[in-house]
């Protein structure tokens, strides 16, 4: 039986135990994660994955000349007589239980479905920062432009109205004063 917590999404770690098949694993998560990790373990691509990697077909020594057919055969009993997956609602703790006539086989399928929620949950969150990163580069792109855009029509405004910054009115006032103050200390 393997075991997976998921608790946030702040990285994953894998902590080896014992259990049944003497195997047992624990991957940090959240519970979008724990929603994430059973649709891909109960994926028909994952599945099909596993039977190829494991050889399966041959395990459950299905024969048949269509070989759609004897994948399907195989793919069947996977999931009817090795392969179940569950989740505990209150407490996000995904199982995985592998049931084979050999003990090794059921330890190495479970340790290869950890390795590949892992290693799935590892460019899900690369992937998503990525996108997260050229969203903020867009958004801020877009507002340096919206400012270079506002900042033109205020200028074209203030042109066309013959409208001085206020900054520029404040020089000309204090330069006009100072030169009347001077022409009245002179007189």
């Amino acid at each position: 039986v393997t075991t997976f917590k998921t608790v946030d999404d702040s990285g994953s770690s894998l902590n080896l135990g014992s259990s049944l098949l003497g195997f047992s694993a624990g991957m940090l998560g959240g519970d979008m994660n724990s929603i994430d990790h059973l649709i891909t373990l109960n994926s028909k691509t994952f599945h099909n994955h596993i039977i190829t990697k494991f050889n399966l077909e041959e395990y459950f020594d299905v024969h048949d000349p269509d070989p759609i057919i004897q994948r399907e055969l195989a793919y069947e009993l996977f999931l009817d007589r090795m392969y179940f997956v569950n989740i505990n609602n209150e407490s996000q703790l995904i199982s995985i239980k592998i049931l084979s006539r050999d003990r090794n086989l059921s330890a190495e399928i479970a340790n290869y479905c950890r390795d590949y929620l892992d290693e799935y949950t590892k460019k899900n969150k690369l992937t998503k920062s990525k996108e997260k990163r050229i969203f903020i580069e867009n958004r801020t792109l877009a507002i340096k432009d919206s400012i270079i855009d506002l900042s033109n029509k205020i200028k074209e405004f203030q042109e066309e109205n013959d409208i001085t910054l206020l900054e520029n009115q404040t020089e000309e006032l204090i330069s006009a004063y100072s030169a009347i103050l001077q022409n009245k200390l002179l007189l």
